[in-house]
C-alpha cells in the first residue's frame, strides 16, 4: 500500500471526480472522440503476429488487468476490447486491423468503437483502499487498463476534467489530434487509410453540441452540473473537496512512467491476494466442514489449521521469489517508462 503512494492516491482522486453527476457519461464521451481522432483502418492487412512485442505487450496488459479476478465479465470485455484494437497499443495511434470483413461498414466501425469505450470503462472506477488489505487489485485494474491502452488515461483527463469544471467547454475530437503523429494523410502502411465517415461524424455531433434543442439526443456531451459543488453540508466544504479531487486527478495524469508503475503495482498485489484469499478460507467454517467431508468420503487424513497456514505462507514466499525472479511474468512486457 506505501510502495506507491502517489498511485493510490491518484485513483482514490480519479474515483472520486467520477461520483460528480454525469462525469462517468462525460469520461465515456471523451475516451469516444479519442478513438475517432486517431482510429486508423488496415482493410485485409493481417495484424502484429504471435511473438510479436506488440502482441506480447497487448496480451500482458489484459492479463494483468482483466486476468482471472475479474471472471466471465473479464473474459467477455478482453473479447471486445481485442476484436478492434488489435494493433499496438504502445503508440498513440489507434490501429484496427480489418481482417476478413469483421466491420460490414465505417459506419459499423464507428458504432463498435463505443462498445470498445464500454467494455474499457464500464463504470465509475473504485477507490483505493488504504484502511483493509482486500480489493486493492480492483481498483488498479481500471486506471490501469486505460493507462496502457494507447496511452489512453493520460491524455483523456486533461480534456474531461476541464470540462467537468466548465461544463460549456466540452470535450471535441480536436483535443486529440496528434500533430506530431500524421494519422490524416501520408503512407499508413498496406490499405491503411482513416475513414472519412467518423470525421464527418465527428463534425455533425460537435455542430449539434452547441444546439440547446439536442441536449436530449446528446446527454453524454454536456456534463451535468455537480449537483454538491455549492453545497456545504455540516463542516465540509464539498466545493472544495470537488476541486482538490480533480487537481489529484489532473497530477495522476502526468506523473513520470504511469504504465510500467501501475503495472508493476497491479502484479506487486497477486501474491498478497492469493495469500489473503487462503487465509479467508481457512478462517471460515466452511473449511472445517469440508476437511470433515473429505475425511469421511474419502478417508483422507484430517487437516489441521496451523499446517495448512503453513503451507499457505511457503505459497506466498514461492509466489514472491517467482515475481521478482522469474522474467517469464507477463508484467514482464509492460514498458517502465
Amino acid at each position: 500500500h506505501d510502495g506507491e503512494p502517489s498511485i493510490g492516491s491518484g485513483i482514490t482522486n480519479l474515483s472520486l471526480t467520477m461520483r460528480s453527476a454525469g462525469a462517468l457519461d462525460a469520461l465515456q464521451q471523451a475516451l469516444y472522440w479519442l478513438f475517432l481522432e486517431r482510429l486508423v483502418i488496415y482493410k485485409d492487412v493481417e495484424p502484429p503476429r504471435e511473438g510479436s512485442p506488440q502482441k506480447e505487450y497487448r496480451r500482458a496488459v489484459l492479463h494483468v488487468f482483466l486476468g482471472a479476478d475479474t471472471g466471465n465479465t473479464g473474459c467477455t470485455r478482453t473479447l471486445v476490447i481485442e476484436k478492434m484494437l488489435n494493433g499496438d497499443w504502445s503508440v498513440k495511434k489507434v490501429e484496427h486491423y480489418c481482417i476478413r470483413n469483421c466491420c460490414s461498414s465505417e459506419q459499423e466501425t464507428s458504432e463498435n468503437m463505443w462498445e470498445v469505450v464500454r467494455a474499457l470503462l464500464p463504470a465509475e472506477l473504485l477507490t483505493y483502499p488504504r484502511q483493509r488489505w482486500t480489493r486493492a487489485n480492483f481498483a488498479v485494474n481500471g486506471p490501469g487498463l486505460l493507462a496502457n491502452c494507447h496511452c489512453a488515461l493520460m491524455d483523456v483527463l486533461p480534456p474531461w476534467l476541464r470540462e467537468l469544471n466548465d461544463p460549456t467547454k466540452v470535450v471535441t475530437q480536436d483535443d486529440f489530434n496528434l500533430p506530431d503523429v500524421e494519422v490524416s494523410d501520408g503512407d499508413l502502411g498496406p490499405r491503411g487509410y482513416v475513414p472519412d465517415l467518423l470525421d464527418d461524424l465527428a463534425d455533425v455531433v460537435a455542430a449539434n453540441a452547441g444546439d440547446e434543442n439536442d441536449d436530449a439526443e446528446l446527454p453524454a456531451l454536456a456534463a451535468a452540473p455537480d449537483v454538491v459543488a455549492d453545497q456545504k453540508l455540516g463542516d465540509k466544504d464539498w466545493k472544495e473537496i470537488n476541486r482538490l479531487a480533480r487537481v489529484g486527478a489532473l497530477d495522476f495524469s502526468t506523473l513520470q512512467g504511469l504504465r510500467g508503475r501501475i503495472g508493476v503495482l497491479r502484479q506487486a498485489l497477486g501474491p498478497h491476494i492469493h495469500y489473503m484469499s487462503s487465509l479467508l478460507k481457512l478462517s471460515g467454517a466452511a473449511w472445517d466442514q469440508m476437511s470433515l467431508e473429505r475425511t469421511l468420503l474419502f478417508n483422507e487424513p484430517p487437516k489441521h489449521r496451523l499446517g495448512e497456514y503453513v503451507k499457505a505462507t511457503e505459497t506466498l514466499f514461492d509466489d514472491c521469489e517467482a515475481l521478482i525472479f522469474d522474467t517469464n511474468n507477463a508484467w514482464s512486457h509492460i514498458p517502465l517508462d
